[in-house]
């Protein structure tokens, strides 16, 4: 299950390459590991609108079984909360309670591949069922148009289900992935800086710049604290290719609303760079080496681009004391 956001599957990937460290992690079976997430997005427009975007949920993650090959663990959100701005479109507010309400009703029960720390869901079936139910209820009580037809109905529930599935991706599942950061790749480099661009080859580095303008930075995983494997990464990116690349085709698909009547103002691209400032810190214990606290923070500086606006972003998962 890979779903976490382009500047941290760049770090990730780098790791791989490494050859001198390796995290054998010992968990103990059926017992809850109790963790807090915390999600917060801040987007502040150039007139001086303000958008932001938050949830906090606890977690209960359990090793339920293991065999030769694997490790079979229940990820249970025991709350979920999610606030946005009343200025957000309809389908986006009404994502975060369909999600709240589908999201604790049962684990998520996924296994991780001890070869490659991969992870695969167990129960997404049920998972979906229960999302389902969810977005019917929710398109149920909401009010209804007068005069309002089966294909824009159809419309209402298409559009709901895809802000749902794309936000279950993106902050539930990922979230996942993110506590297996350094698993996936068990193999890495101690008490050495090493620069992104040397540990992603050439080839790797040709992909990243078909996606963005450009990228670099560096990571260190070094044991200087006496009781946590400390991991950081920062990276820089010029997202502006790629930004630039989604403009032109809400422009393609804005032909069709003009024909009929419908104007959206797209803006006139430029080539002025769009940077992307992303850190990753992990701490991993000493001891059982398992995961203590995790968090990615993503910085953007484009209010003097086209795009108009500036964010950040920091998502923090940790265990609970």
């Amino acid at each position: 299950m890979k779903t976490i956001a382009l500047s941290v599957l760049v770090a990730v990937a780098s790791i791989a390459h490494a050859q001198e460290f390796k995290f054998t992690p010992k968990w103990q079976l059926n017992k809850p590991i109790i963790l807090e997430y915390t999600y917060y997005d801040l987007e502040d427009k150039k007139d001086g609108e303000r958008k932001f975007d938050t949830i906090h949920a606890d977690i209960q993650m359990m090793l339920v079984r293991e065999d030769d090959n694997f490790c079979y663990f229940d990820w249970k959100y025991t709350s979920y909360y999610q606030e946005m701005t009343d200025n957000s479109t309809t389908y986006k507010k009404m994502t975060g309670p369909v999600i709240a309400k589908f999201v604790t009703q049962a684990p998520i029960q996924f296994k991780v591949d001890k070869a490659d720390w991969e992870v695969k869901l167990l129960n997404e079936e049920t998972i979906d069922s229960l999302k389902d139910i969810a977005i019917a209820e929710a398109l149920a009580a909401r009010p209804k148009k007068e005069n309002a037809d089966e294909d824009e109905e159809a419309g209402a529930e298409l559009v709901l289900g895809m802000g749902v599935s794309t936000q279950l991706e993106k902050k539930v599942y990922a979230v996942i992935s993110d506590y297996f950061t350094l698993y996936e790749n068990k193999k890495l480099v101690l008490n050495k800086k090493t620069d992104i661009a040397e540990t992603m080859g050439e080839k790797d580095m040709k992909d990243v710049s078909k996606m963005v303008g450009s990228m670099e930075g560096y990571m260190l995983l070094d044991d200087k604290d006496a009781s946590v494997y400390n991991f950081h990464t920062e990276i820089k990116m010029d997202m502006s290719k790629m930004m630039n690349m989604f403009a032109e085709l809400a422009k393609n698909l804005d032909k069709d609303k003009k024909k009929k009547g419908k104007k959206n103002e797209i803006p006139e691209l430029s080539n002025a760079p769009i940077n992307t400032f992303t850190t990753i810190d992990v701490q991993i214990n000493k001891g059982d080496m398992l995961m203590q606290y995790f968090m990615q923070t993503v910085t953007m500086d484009a209010k003097d681009t086209w795009i108009a606006s500036s964010g950040d972003m920091k998502k923090i998962l940790r265990v609970k004391p």
